[in-house]
């Protein structure tokens, strides 16, 4: 006989007498077996291979080995049997035309008995044999779950079969079918143990499955699923009924030609176009009570890819973040945001500005292409991978390399300006810390952390070393400076910054205090601050919060404190119904009043701006001002500004402003040209250009309004040369703080040596360019040997 008698692809042969059996499996291997019965009463004969508790596996089975008796011995699946199992009372009574049947007849996946006796009172008599073995009419089937807290999950179960009848009584019959019932989950119902909605009695959550259209693979002889689930969530008053349908279809899309091609149940090929994107629209009242909205539609493709965003605009639409894929479902094209005259979505043009994006065989990027520049020049970033480390080349030509350890932790930034090479290193600690950084001049930072991976200490070449201390919840409630300097926070139940106590002379305790919840009773008018901060007290006075159901500040009360008397600043603000500010009225009285446009932008403000115009970017195009002036602004394909203009509104010709701005690869302005005649060769002329090193510090800047200024750094960016050409030059600029010429600072060796002072040591002990107590607003020089200032 061929049977599954084993645990492998495909049958196996198995040969059955008296008193032994064994089986060769379909790999060939001999797996031999004995199973001892009496076989006598024809019960060698009577003996069948089949799954009668549907594991798989074909199980020894003996009808009738004796009267009222059945005998079985389970498929092991380890080349062996079980001891002999018996079913007693079993039907007895049998006449000599007695038929025997073996098949699933109520299709729950297990091979039932079926006596047929045209004879005998009751003609057909089924034994559901995996019930009396397993004790379930679905033997082997996870039934319910206990999660050890008093949540039970009862798991139901119906055949395949019981779906196709249900679905063909309902006039809908599946139209691909299964040649074998299968085992699905009908219904999940989870006990939680509560009862904490508003229906009596302990709480169940509940879902039930309901199946369609199975699909069987012929040619692999494997059941693939269902086309079609549905589930339906059980709700209540409070939240309804939820039922989500997943569709699966036997598609393989063509994503270069742009073509779906669809099997049928028979396996036909069909072939459409890919079907609309979807959409989801998400609208905004802008003003409560009247029917105007802000709409944003966010389009994906089939695959939930997003394909583009579409918001409202000034006039029309705007599409942002809009792209193309490659063949590899990787974003082939990024579109910078355009204009478009409707809301629905199409395939952008290849025609408008875009960044191409390029990828190696492991799906790293290793090249982006910016659209052309105002010059029509072509800019790129390439990316090059080796192990643990990636070198970026910026649009300049200027390279950055990154390496990383084992943990992929960042270890060393590698960049290059001339003929140096500047390393920044970090280190670790085992838990991920970052513990130290070394910048290229060899200056180390040093942090420290406790066992929950909190800072607790930081040493820094110039600030000292700083010490931190938290609570049990994580919460910093001290901190001390190199100079000794102790700040000590406290903090309420909910981890809410109550106070601010600064340890110095003045002996103030606390020096602020944080309020929560309940208004001050000086304004007990302030709503909504459950949860919001209320007032703050201060050194300077207290402030006051009020606001509105949204969460919005609708007016603040500064209260300034000088020598025993008080003072209240009130300012009001209003907003509209999508939290944007519309009004704000100021504590002498006067309001002002902005306006927004379709898209939401800023359109004006009350008796300071008449109007403003955008670039799809969200850049402003346009400002007009109240006083009659109009700003006007253009925009390279890559959305970079290359002009700024200032003149009336209708253009007088002799505009205030007319500047135009050239730009490298990488952004950097190099040049700025003045188009007014009338300032040409005048210090009011604002004609320039710009140098830069490799890690786009300026080195130069010239101007006929200035003249020529050189600037100089060391690896880690400060700057130790600024000067102008020698006069005579015509690039010389006559002012000595323009002229510092070298600053020198740092030991030997280029590192800069410096170390922090302990706390008491003298404060005379200073390095270079250290400043003490500069005079606000007072402009000096600094000594390049490090004496301190007068």
């Amino acid at each position: 006989a061929f049977a599954p008698a084993a645990r492998s692809v495909g049958e196996d042969c198995v040969r059955q007498h008296e008193r032994h059996g064994r089986s060769e499996t379909a790999l060939g291997h001999l797996e031999p077996g004995a199973v001892r019965t009496g076989g006598s009463g024809g019960q060698v004969e009577r003996a069948v291979l089949r799954d009668i508790n549907g594991d798989g596996l074909s199980d020894l089975v003996v009808e009738r080995a004796i009267p009222g008796e059945l005998w079985y011995w389970m498929n092991l699946g380890t080349d062996t049997l079980s001891a002999k199992h018996v079913i007693t009372d079993m039907p007895d009574l049998f006449g000599p035309g007695t038929v025997v049947r073996w098949a699933d007849i109520n299709g729950n996946g297990t091979t039932d008995l079926i006596y047929a006796d045209s004879d005998a009172s009751y003609r057909i008599v089924a034994l559901d044999l995996g019930s009396l073995v397993g004790g379930s009419d679905h033997p082997n089937l996870l039934r319910g779950i206990e999660n050890g807290l008093g949540v039970y999950t009862e798991i139901s179960y119906k055949s395949s079969t019981e779906f196709y009848l249900e679905a063909r009584a309902h006039g809908s019959p599946w139209t691909s079918t299964v040649p074998f019932p299968v085992q699905v989950v009908s219904s999940v119902r989870v006990f939680t143990g509560l009862d904490l909605d508003d229906v009596p009695g302990e709480d169940v959550l509940v879902k039930d499955y309901t199946y369609r259209d199975g699909f069987y693979e012929d040619r692999d002889k494997a059941f693939r699923g269902f086309s079609e689930v549905v589930v339906k969530e059980i709700g209540d008053a409070s939240s309804p009924t939820r039922v989500s349908t997943h569709r699966f279809f036997y598609t393989m899309t063509d994503p270069r030609n742009g073509r779906i091609y669809t099997y049928d149940a028979q396996g036909a090929l069909t072939e459409g176009a890919p079907a609309a994107p979807s959409a989801v629209k998400t609208s905004r009242r802008e003003v409560s009570g009247l029917a105007g909205t802000f709409e944003v539609l966010s389009y994906v493709d089939g695959l939930g890819r997003k394909l583009a965003t579409v918001e409202e605009a000034e006039t029309g639409f705007t599409v942002k973040d809009a792209v193309l894929f490659n063949g590899l479902g990787q974003v082939r094209y990024r579109f910078l945001p355009y204009a478009s005259g409707v809301s629905t979505y199409t395939t952008p043009s290849p025609a408008l500005p875009a960044e191409e994006i390029r990828y190696d065989a492991s799906g790293r990027r290793v090249l982006l292409t910016h659209p052309p520049d105002a010059q029509a020049l072509i800019t790129h970033v390439s990316t090059s991978y080796l192990p643990l480390s990636k070198t970026v080349t910026d649009e300049n030509g200027n390279p950055k390399t990154h390496r990383l350890d084992g943990l992929q932790r960042l270890v060393e930034v590698e960049e290059t300006t001339g003929a140096q090479t500047l390393l920044t290193r970090y280190a670790y600690d085992p838990l991920g810390n970052l513990t130290q950084v070394t910048d290229a001049q060899d200056n180390v930072t040093r942090f420290s952390y406790d066992g929950l991976s909190r800072k607790i200490t930081a040493e820094d070449p110039d600030r000292g070393t700083m010490t931190f201390t938290y609570d049990d919840a994580g919460n910093l409630v001290q901190t001390t400076d190199n100079k000794g300097q102790v700040v000590v926070y406290t903090y309420d139940g909910a981890n809410r910054l109550l106070t601010e106590d600064y340890l110095d002379s003045a002996l103030v305790t606390p020096d602020v205090r944080y309020h929560y919840d309940t208004p001050s009773a000086q304004y007990p008018g302030a709503q909504n601050t459950a949860g919001k901060l209320a007032w703050v007290e201060d050194l300077t006075g207290a402030t006051f919060y009020s606001y509105d159901a949204r969460g919005n500040t609708l007016w603040t009360v500064k209260r300034i404190t000088d020598r025993g008397q008080s003072l209240d600043f009130m300012t009001r603000s209003s907003y509209d119904a999508m939290g944007r500010l519309r009004a704000v009225t100021f504590p002498d009285g006067d309001t002002i009043h902005y306006a927004y446009n379709n898209g939401s932008l800023l359109e004006g403000i009350g008796g300071v701006i008449d109007a403003v115009d955008y670039h799809p970017s969200g850049a402003r195009e346009s400002v007009t001002f109240a006083n009659g002036l109009k700003t006007r602004y253009t925009f390279d394909a890559r959305d970079r500004m290359i002009s700024l203009s200032t003149d009336l509104v209708a253009p007088s010709g002799s505009p205030l402003q007319d500047l135009s701005y050239s730009l490298d690869g990488a952004g950097n302005v190099t040049g700025i040209t003045d188009g007014r005649t009338s300032v040409q060769g005048t210090p009011e002329e604002e004609t320039q250009s710009f140098s830069y090193d490799a890690l786009y510090r300026l080195t130069r800047a010239q101007g006929p309004g200035y003249g020529t200024i050189d600037f100089q750094y060391d690896k880690i960016g400060n700057m130790i040369f600024k000067a102008s050409p020698d006069d005579p030059d015509p690039g010389h600029v006559d002012n000595p703080l323009v002229n510092l010429g070298a600053m020198t600072i740092g030991g030997a060796g280029g590192t800069s040596g410096r170390s922090p002072r302990l706390p008491g040591e003298s404060r005379q002990r200073k390095g270079n360019h250290a400043v003490h107590h500069p005079a606000p607003g007072v402009e000096r020089g600094v000594p390049g040997g490090g004496a301190p200032l007068p």
